[in-house]
């Protein structure tokens, strides 16, 4: 296991371990063009409706969201989660948002919860190389438990859908990524 004094991740989304930045996956995936360039006219909306999920599911799960603070645009996401989380264990707060990274092929991310990903769209290819980098990054820092599941939230509040993946398919995305991150590097001169 690593000791950092610090992993930082900025509103911008980039990620600094001890003050050096580190490349982070959904940047690295985006770059080597895993991800639809694809820009919504929206964008805000949607990076700032990611961030309200991502924040009210964290605060259900730590048992402190307050319902009625709720904004109505994502309360079916917040309700897809709870039907997910019925006969689950809260998370204990150690297991939601955790920063990890790799300080061998400097890259980092930010695990959702020590098992999962949570996304509020549809399924898309490049969500299995997003979770294996993650897996790696869990791998790397010696947590006993690595994600290898996606649970994408409705809109409508119903149950969500989950993906599982097995540990061959993320050992393969997983070397996948790794290639992707070394010519990511080199394209810079890195």
């Amino acid at each position: 296991m690593y000791a950092y004094k610090k992993i930082e991740l900025t509103p911008e989304h980039r990620y600094f371990v001890d003050g050096v930045e580190y490349d982070g996956v959904t940047s690295i995936l985006r770059a080597e063009g895993f991800m639809s360039s694809y820009i919504p006219a929206d964008l805000d909306w949607f990076l700032t409706r990611g961030t309200m999920i991502h924040k009210a599911t964290e605060l259900y799960d730590k048992g402190i969201l307050d319902e009625s603070t709720v904004d109505e645009r994502i309360r079916g996401y917040v309700e897809s989660w709870k039907l997910f989380a019925e006969g689950r264990p809260f998370y204990d707060s150690n297991a939601i948002e955790i920063r990890l990274c790799d300080p061998l092929y400097q890259f980092a991310g930010t695990l959702d919860r020590w098992d999962l990903d949570i996304k509020s769209g549809q399924p898309e290819r490049w969500h299995i190389y997003q979770i294996a980098a993650y897996a790696h990054l869990a791998r790397v820092n010696g947590l006993s438990i690595a994600p290898y599941q996606t649970v994408y939230l409705q809109e409508d509040g119903s149950r969500p859908q989950v993906a599982k993946y097995g540990r061959r398919e993320l050992m393969q995305a997983g070397e996948t990524v790794l290639c992707a991150l070394n010519v990511h590097r080199a394209k810079r001169g890195g």
